[in-house]
């Protein structure tokens, strides 16, 4: 008898902590993290419940609580990355990793007030991300700007390494004041050299070519704008990237024959000496001894 009811005891706890788990997964909270391939935590991704229309935004370390029953469909999505729907099961908890949409990240356009999708743009807008930027050789963001977009025209007037190139887009727009495009960036307006700037730091770089684009700079933006959108902090744990670059300088015309210093110096005293005999009329003696006599020097004629 008492073995029976040791049984009937076990059977009825047993049945009353699988009604409990049953109800908890029926009516509870969901927790989870959603991240990126890397494992780094995505902040402010949006977790929407389809059932109850309830919708939260992961945190700081890209966790998420929300309520959910079992058979809710939960919907992830973050800008620039591909949306994610799952179905809840028995979990408790769950992890989720979003994947980048390549095709996203080209629709947004960086612009004056904010960033919007490009096929909501009625401007002429031009977009240069980071990763195409890491893919070129360039040592300065001058380099950046050379062919990244129609109509943009970067020329180097010096010919000096990593010097700041003359910028136009679509030509001239005045001839009495500078021509040069407005640059900004994050938001603000950069008015020292480009050279200060890693082209490495940068996250995006739009080029606003109309008026309807550029309209909210006013007159200030009538010979284009260049935003510049640097990368962000973030928090999660330490990444270091390191990127190296190599070439091959190669001289394919022959070294010429170069003079010594006396011969310099006396086919420098020539060259001075035939200027004063053909330009000044003098005969040769007379302009050997002008132009000894400029230097303290005495001719003492062929003798």
């Amino acid at each position: 008898m008492i073995h029976l009811f040791k049984k009937y005891i076990i059977s009825l706890l047993l049945v009353l902590l699988c009604a409990a788990t049953a109800w908890g997964q029926q009516s509870g909270m969901l927790r989870g993290k959603v991240t990126e391939p890397d494992g780094t935590p995505l902040i402010g991704a949006t977790v929407t419940n389809a059932a109850n229309k309830k919708a939260v935004m992961t945190d700081a370390n890209g966790q998420f609580s929300i309520n959910a029953n079992a058979g809710d469909r939960i919907t992830i999505t973050m800008i620039g990355f591909a949306t994610q729907t799952l179905t809840v099961g028995i979990e408790t908890e769950i992890s989720v990793t979003l994947i980048e949409d390549a095709i996203m990240i080209d629709e947004l356009v960086v612009v004056g007030y904010g960033t919007v999708k490009r096929s909501t743009m009625v401007g002429s807008v031009e977009m240069v991300q980071g990763k195409d930027i890491e893919r070129r050789p360039v040592t300065s963001v001058g380099a950046v700007l050379v062919g990244a977009s129609a109509g943009l025209m970067a020329t180097s007037s010096t010919g000096i390494p990593g010097d700041d190139p003359s910028v136009r887009i679509r030509g001239f727009g005045t001839i009495h004041t500078d021509s040069t495009p407005l640059i900004i960036v994050d938001g603000a307006e950069f008015t020292i050299s480009l050279r200060t700037m890693n082209p490495q730091d940068i996250e995006s770089v739009s080029i606003l070519k109309d008026a309807s684009a550029t309209a909210i700079y006013g007159s200030r933006g009538a010979n284009g704008v260049i935003m510049i959108t640097t990368k962000q902090g973030r928090s999660d744990k330490p990444t270091f990237k390191v990127s190296l670059s190599q070439g091959l300088n190669m001289r394919f015309i022959p070294e010429q024959e170069r003079a010594s210093p006396q011969e310099y110096y006396q086919l420098m005293f020539e060259s001075k000496r035939n200027s004063l005999y053909f330009d000044s009329g003098l005969n040769m003696d007379m302009a050997t001894a002008n132009y000894l006599a400029v230097y303290g020097g005495a001719y003492r004629g062929n003798a």
